[in-house]
């Protein structure tokens, strides 16, 4: 036997390709929370004042905070997996 844990590289592999998809969905709530409101460099008023969809930019926060929650799990479950498939654990960084 070859000592490869089949399980645990399959599930790593299977949480790998979850990961990337919750990423890409975090990172689109993100874009959609950035065009909810566009900052203004004229501070002074005039005929038009630009509108901040408060709604639009609170399902974005939502949908950014349930797929930033759904990381952390995904993430804490494929570290669990990774050192019995030789793989090396996914690290959070800072901004």
């Amino acid at each position: 036997m070859s000592g490869i844990n089949f399980e645990a590289l399959g599930r790593c592999v299977h949480l790998k390709q979850q990961i990337e998809l919750v990423i890409l969905r975090r990172d689109q709530a993100f874009d959609e929370l950035s065009v909810s409101y566009q900052k203004t460099e004229e501070h002074s008023i005039s005929d038009r004042v630009k509108f901040a969809d408060m709604d639009r930019m609170r399902g974005a926060f939502d949908e950014l905070d349930n797929a930033n929650t759904e990381l952390t799990s995904l993430v804490d479950e494929y570290n669990k997996w990774a050192s019995k498939a030789s793989k090396r654990e996914i690290k959070f960084i800072g901004c």
